[in-house]
């Protein structure tokens, strides 16, 4: 393994002189090291000298995020923990003298700076006593800054003695895997050139995303003077649906938006290119290995590997990929922001990893399925994954609209808020309902034509979000059609703007980007909003589905659950249908439950295929009451039936059984006796169909849910997306409390 590192490393090294790139090999010796050891420099010079045998002559001593506290022996021979670093790092670069020499101080950004910036004993004495030509790394006021300004890095210069080394995590998404910034290079003058020593960016975690990040920074290093005005950057917005053609830099002028129009122009040529994986996975070395250990000797190339990971063909699991990032509490966490060192704390603090995992679909994308990527479906793509502290055009649109509609859907239940008529108030309500829909439906086309480009490579690291877009949008988008239907009677109260921040906090310290926004705005003062996070990794899929509120037109559409390819009886298919809908949807019906939605899968619009449905009771205590003399009916209805009793009961511990089966996989036999319910007549299965629940649970449980899906494993992120709807929906009507009750019957 050490060998095929070096390797590795050699070809590395070689491959970015040829291009003209500056390799700097980084160690991170502050976690564990006694800074007065002369055993342990010696070792950080053995391995700096092995990497520099290598062809490296630029490295960096990382001393970022690590205890500020010194060892007792250390104290004796130092009198602060900076004078420590200096000794160190300055012998360092003596004995090496290389072209290159960075160092990363623990106190790198100003909001770490004990006590501020201009007072840091820490800073001053780094600026004081490291050698001059060795650059300081800086990330600005904060460890992920909005803004760079020269009037900032002017100060911070004052203090460290030299123009700071610009490390700048504006795009660094490991402290949150569910995030992913894809826009351009923003809030940095070009003139803060003229006071930086340089500009290190630090990337998204998954490389083809840096597109346009490296894109737009290459236009800003190649720039003279800022171009940026809300007046000239208008009309280069990404919400032009065409590419613009000559988005290029006028005069040497930076604008952040034409310079995004032109880089993404680009990117949509890349996503209709066939390719492998982009880079092989490269293992890491263990910072704790010992120097005799890494040894440079050529063994063997290891080229001719790399060549076969780049150009072979590889079958991309789009499920197994999307599930690393949805659910990132069950994947060991990428080192954090800013950092080659130890676990960055903010952000790991708030993950957890109870969670329990399941198995995923596997479903491969077939060629004939290969579809061009659109340009505009790519700039909603950017748009929603824009940047730390700012959403893009259309995904800001996705939050204002909902928030109109939420705010004003009184009108549609019927209720004339305010002077005017309620007519005209209605046909201004549906006339921002149909912008909204546009807004959703092209987020659904970019779920479609991605997951299908022919640059798989690509599509394997952006499909995690596009699918959580997807997903998100499917929900609030069903949210936005119950309102529609007159489902909340009350007039909300005004909305906050939960997805704009005029704040200068971390990214990290609130639940952000496209989809975490997404949530704070559907659960605004209420406590449903751990619940619409993803806790337990589900089967999942790449198929599309839409999710809708359901009335008594659906009900022989959802009827068709019931039909079994296993039953060639036509009058036990209609029989099982039957019941089936008398026992779910004309119950909804009659006893009018206000949260019913159902999710299908559109294979085009003119033919549909239910998935699953779920209903929602606001009183649970009705629904029990009600269903006593509802059962009392269906009996009646039933008593007439024409089929033999011999053949009832055997079809009923036919499907009963075959439940059982699909459950357990068919992994054990199902034995007559498990099945054996003495099921006599229809009535008596009637008579099973709802258990009571206790008028205790009822008290802290007010609200009822029922439940109805197949055991087809792609069909579990579709039923918790109606939960979801659910729940938001009944938090809206002040109901956050509800129960369902789940056996081997919901299951079709």
């Amino acid at each position: 393994m050490i060998f095929e590192i070096t390797e590795i490393l050699k070809d590395l090294i070689t491959v970015a002189t040829k291009n003209k790139v500056n390799f700097v090999y980084a160690l991170s010796p502050g976690i564990d090291i006694m800074y007065s050891s002369p055993k342990e420099i010696k070792k950080i010079k053995e391995k700096l000298e092995q990497v520099r045998e290598a062809g490296c002559n630029a490295f960096a001593l990382l001393f970022d995020d690590i205890e500020t506290s010194m060892q007792n022996l250390d104290k004796q021979h130092f009198a602060s923990f900076a004078t420590a670093q200096v000794s160190v790092t300055n012998e360092i670069y003596k004995g090496f003298k290389p072209v290159q020499f960075f160092f990363c101080p623990t106190e790198y950004c100003e909001s770490r700076a004990v006590p501020q910036l201009n007072e840091s004993e820490y800073l001053h004495t780094i600026g004081e006593k490291l050698h001059p030509d060795i650059q300081i790394m800086w990330t600005g006021p904060r460890v992920v800054s909005r803004i760079l300004t020269v009037e900032h890095l002017e100060r911070v210069s004052k203090v460290i003695r030299r123009n700071p080394l610009v490390w700048d995590n504006l795009h660094a998404n490991d402290y949150d895997p569910k995030r992913v910034y894809l826009g351009p290079f923003y809030g940095r003058p070009v003139a803060i050139r003229k006071v930086t020593s340089g500009l290190l960016l630090n990337p998204n975690c998954k490389y083809e995303t840096n597109f346009v990040p490296i894109q737009t920074l290459g236009d800003w290093n190649s720039s003279e003077i800022d171009g940026f005005t809300p007046q000239t950057s208008q009309s280069f917005s990404l919400s032009n649906p065409e590419p613009i053609e000559n988005a290029v830099k006028l005069s040497n002028r930076y604008d952040p938006l034409q310079s995004l129009s032109a880089a993404a122009k680009l990117w949509h040529e890349e996503f209709g290119q066939t390719s492998g994986p982009s880079i092989p996975p490269i293992p890491r070395l263990d910072t704790a290995i010992d120097a005799d250990d890494f040894a440079l000797d050529r063994q063997r190339s290891a080229s001719n590997d790399l060549d076969a990971d780049c150009n072979g063909d590889t079958e991309i699991q789009l499920e197994e990929i999307i599930q690393a990032v949805v659910v990132p509490e069950m994947t060991e966490m990428n080192e954090a922001v800013n950092s080659l060192t130890a676990d960055y704390a903010e952000p790991m603090e708030i993950n957890s990893k109870e969670d329990v995992v399941s198995e995923p679909v596997i479903e491969d994308i077939e060629s004939e399925q290969v579809i061009p990527v659109d340009y505009a479906p790519l700039c909603t793509l950017i748009d929603m994954f824009y940047l730390p502290f700012e959403h893009g055009e259309r995904a800001l649109q996705f939050y204002e609209e909902f928030t109109w509609l939420y705010e004003n859907c009184a009108v549609m239940a019927g209720i004339h808020v305010g002077d005017g008529d309620l007519e005209k108030a209605q046909v201004e309500w549906l006339r921002h309902f149909d912008e909204f829909e546009n807004i959703v439906r092209n987020v659904f086309l970019m779920f479609k034509r991605i997951s299908n480009a022919p640059n798989k490579a690509l599509v394997s690291e952006v499909i995690p979000y596009v699918w959580e877009a997807h997903g998100i949008c499917a929900t609030v988008f069903a949210i936005a059609k119950w309102l529609k239907n007159g489902g909340l009677k009350d007039s909300p109260d005004e909305q906050s703007h939960v997805w704009s921040s005029d704040f200068d906090d971390e990214p990290w310290s609130l639940q952000g980007g496209f989809v975490g926004d997404s949530i704070r705005m559907l659960c605004q003062g209420n406590q449903v909003n751990a619940f619409l996070n993803n806790k337990l990794l589900l089967p999942l899929t790449v198929t599309p589905y839409e999710l809708r509120p359901f009335c008594r037109d659906d009900i022989k559409f959802l009827g068709e659950l019931s039909r079994s390819s296993e039953v060639s009886n036509t009058e036990l298919q209609s029989l099982r249908q039957s019941l089936i809908e008398d026992r779910y949807m004309h119950l909804y019906i009659e006893l009018q439950f206000e949260h019913t939605f159902l999710a299908e899968e559109g294979f085009t619009p003119e033919e549909k295929k239910a998935i699953c449905f779920a209903a929602g009771k606001q009183s649970g205590q009705k629904f029990f009451d009600f269903v006593e003399e509802y059962v009392t009916n269906l009996k009646q209805k039933y008593a007439g039936m024409g089929l033999q009793e011999e053949d009832v009961r055997n079809h009923l511990s036919f499907l009963t059984r075959s439940v059982l089966q699909k459950f357990y996989s068919n992994k054990i036999e199902i034995s007559t006796e498990l099945v054996n319910f003495q099921i006599k007549t229809i009535q008596d299965e009637i008579n099973n169909w709802y258990p009571r629940v206790s008028d205790s649970i009822l008290i802290n449980y007010p609200s009822y849910v029922d439940l109805r899906f197949s055991m087809d494993a792609y069909d579990s992120m579709p039923m918790k997306r109606i939960l979801h709807c659910i729940s938001v929906t009944l938090t809206m009507t002040g109901k956050q409390y509800f129960i369902s009750l789940l056996s081997f019957g919901n299951c079709f």
